[in-house]
């Protein structure tokens, strides 16, 4: 700012917040404030808890039921903050080319049960940047979210013939085990 004391402040109700990387995501609330001079024009955008903010978007995004796109992924390697490669890598993909093009598609897999390993892998990067970080700000509501969604991944995973013996039992406790290494909140 120029120091000028002609100030204007505003709390809009929406806001589009598009430099998330998402297209559509809009904030409702109180929680943006806009301040602007009316002597120079500058312009400074605040964003209320914007890191716990981001990180429950990435949440939501990956554990969307519809199928995930190319921008999508971008955005949640970007949470991570991996590159291509280092993603292709993490996935065990030789190329990191396939990430690129993966990330101009509209949808990565033609149905929701062909990305259920990739959701598997990005749900294990989740819990190793975001909620295992020190800079995890997700509530336990959100974490309880996050493991609920785990599990019905795991449910969805087919079946060997031992588990369908178990009814599942090897599923659950895939689960539990997962859930019993998260951090206490």
């Amino acid at each position: 700012m120029c120091r000028s004391l002609r100030v204007r402040v505003d709390f809009p109700t929406e806001y589009p917040y598009g430099h998330v990387g998402l297209t559509g995501v809009v904030l409702r609330g109180k929680g943006v404030r806009i301040t602007s001079c009316r002597d120079c024009g500058n312009e400074t955008i605040l964003i209320q808890d914007e890191v716990q903010l981001v990180q429950a978007i990435g949440l939501a995004v990956g554990a969307a039921p519809t199928g995930l796109t190319g921008e999508e992924l971008q955005f949640l390697r970007s949470l991570f903050e991996l590159s291509q490669a280092a993603l292709a890598q993490r996935l065990g993909l030789r190329r990191r080319a396939t990430i690129a093009e993966w990330e101009v598609r509209r949808r990565i897999f033609a149905r929701p049960h062909e990305e259920i390993g990739l959701r598997l892998l990005l749900a294990g990067l989740f819990r190793e940047f975001v909620i295992h970080s020190d800079r995890c700000f997700l509530t336990s509501a959100q974490l309880a979210s996050f493991e609920k969604f785990v599990c019905s991944l795991a449910d969805g995973l087919p079946r060997t013939t031992a588990d369908r013996r178990n009814n599942g039992k090897d599923s659950a406790r895939l689960c539990l085990k997962r859930t019993s290494r998260s951090r206490a909140w």
